[in-house]
């Protein structure tokens, strides 16, 4: 009980790191807009007889790609978050665009679990993030999915927390969650240099691997990470050394609806 709990922790702790990059993000956004408006209104009067000119001659050109913008957006709109549905072995999410199809042995929490797991989290992390933070994941975040090897407490979970990711880079949400995990107390991680990735039902996710020591246990977890309009979904694995096959399994249940 105390490891199965341990590795639940570990893996929902490192999920919620991306709430902690995510408010990074949004702070350094806004930073970012205020300076853009004081650098506008110092070079607003300069510019604008230069402007003036220029518009008369631009004006149906950005229209025109205003308008291949506009229907650029519209086939790429991402399908708003709704929770998924429950089968005997697996669980699909049309809005996330994925089927999950527990593998043997694994078991696949349905959602009054989930809603259980995220209130043991959220009580055990609180060491770790203030209150603030707390309170932000526990509006902005939904855990879609968890699943476990009964038997070896392989794991993965996916979580979905709804973010304004307007100009948000890949580069840069990674490293912020990279000083978040190492920034935790409550458990010993190591995180490994460099990016790693993995295509999860079509998708091209950008994650971080780590290995973890808590309450004597070392295990090896992999957090993978997709920004898309409005949402950032974080999916992370983790196993204890010697699982590894049970993780590769885990991944290869991910199937594109």
């Amino acid at each position: 009980m105390k490891k199965k709990l341990a590795m639940l922790l570990l893996a929902m702790s490192l999920a919620m790191t991306a709430c902690g990059g995510s408010a990074e993000v949004d702070e350094d956004k806004d930073t970012k807009v205020e300076n853009r408006e004081e650098e506008s209104e110092e070079e607003s009067e300069e510019e604008s007889e230069e402007e003036s000119t220029e518009e008369s001659t631009e004006e149906s050109e950005e229209e025109s790609v205003e308008e291949s913008t506009e229907e650029a957006s519209e086939e790429q709109e991402v399908i708003p978050y709704a929770f998924g549905t429950f089968t005997d072995n697996a669980y699909e999410n049309a809005s996330m665009g994925y089927r999950f199809t527990a593998p043997e042995g694994c078991v696949i929490a349905d959602e009054s679990q989930l809603l259980g797991i995220a209130g043991i989290t959220m009580d055990t992390l609180s060491e770790d993030y203030t209150e603030a933070m707390i309170e932000y994941a526990k509006q902005a975040m939904v855990y879609d999915l968890y699943a476990v090897y009964a038997d070896t407490n392989t794991n993965v979970n996916v979580i979905v927390q709804q973010a304004d990711t307007t100009g948000v880079t890949m580069d840069y949400f990674v490293e912020a969650n990279r000083a978040q995990l190492e920034s935790l107390t409550t458990m010993d991680i190591t995180v490994e240099p460099g990016t790693i990735d993995l295509t999860i039902a079509g998708k091209e996710y950008t994650g971080l691997k780590t290995v973890t020591v808590s309450n004597g246990i070392s295990m090896t977890q992999e957090l993978y990470m997709l920004i898309e309009e409005g949402r950032v979904s974080t999916i992370t694995f983790t196993c204890i050394e010697g699982n590894e096959a049970q993780m590769d399994a885990l991944k290869a249940a991910f199937t594109e609806l």
